[in-house]
């Protein structure tokens, strides 16, 4: 190995180092992780939705399927179930990985006027019943049972509506749910999953819409001057 071949190796290995602890990598890679769990969250929570749909012929002819009791009928109430509890226990874990992430993300800007005015705008989010609500459901999932889950079946204009409903006094009766929590429950004489979903989504989402947005207004020096060496370090390598 002549010179030149020595000190190119060795600007390699140089340049390996500083990518791998670069401020611009680590920034990105934990931005990354956020918006990897908000999507897997965005993607969860679609597919809870459509599962819980039960408007139109071919859903209502599901509905029906599960109201009855050959033996195929009761084939597809236990699949249905089974999948309405697996994606329902996967939205309350997948919406508390999002919450810890956005914490962990917050901490690393503390005292910043960025983590001023997302501690600011998440509290609306936090404080929110329904949130607090999707969080204690979560616990009670982890914790303590299957939740309490029933088919509600009524008629609008002599049309049969159906949906997919928790047992509020069943879950108030059986765990400790925080204050808002409980009122939330209380609230509601019929607490429909695909309404409490729905509901918290309306104010996420613009919260983690602007959240998503800081990054590169926090960043691009950084970012920048990563994507400089990644550059540099492919061009050692075409050499």
């Amino acid at each position: 190995m002549d010179v030149s071949d020595a000190q190119r190796s060795a600007r390699l290995d140089a340049l390996r180092s500083e990518l791998r602890t670069h401020p611009g990598a680590l920034a990105s890679n934990q931005w990354r992780a956020l918006r990897m769990v908000h999507g897997a969250l965005q993607t969860n929570e679609t597919a809870l939705l459509e599962h819980l749909d039960l408007r139109g012929p071919e859903n209502q002819r599901r509905a029906f399927a599960i109201l009855g009791q050959t033996s195929v009928d009761r084939a597809a109430k236990q699949q249905f179930w089974m999948e309405t509890f697996t994606r329902l226990a996967n939205f309350t874990a997948l919406n508390s990985t999002l919450i810890d992430h956005f914490r962990k993300l917050v901490r690393r800007y503390e005292s910043s006027e960025f983590a001023d005015e997302a501690t600011r705008r998440a509290e609306t989010l936090k404080s929110a019943p329904v949130q607090l609500f999707l969080k204690d459901l979560r616990n009670f999932i982890s914790h303590v049972a299957v939740p309490p889950l029933l088919l509600d079946f009524t008629l609008a204009d002599n049309q049969p509506d159906f949906s997919v409903r928790l047992g509020g006094a069943e879950l108030v009766a059986s765990y400790d749910f925080t204050g808002p929590a409980r009122e939330y429950l209380n609230a509601r004489p019929v607490v429909r999953v695909e309404d409490a979903v729905r509901e918290y989504a309306a104010l996420r989402e613009p919260f983690y819409q602007w959240l998503h947005t800081q990054f590169p207004l926090l960043h691009e020096t950084e970012v920048g001057e990563y994507d400089t060496l990644v550059r540099e370090y492919e061009e050692i390598l075409a050499e």
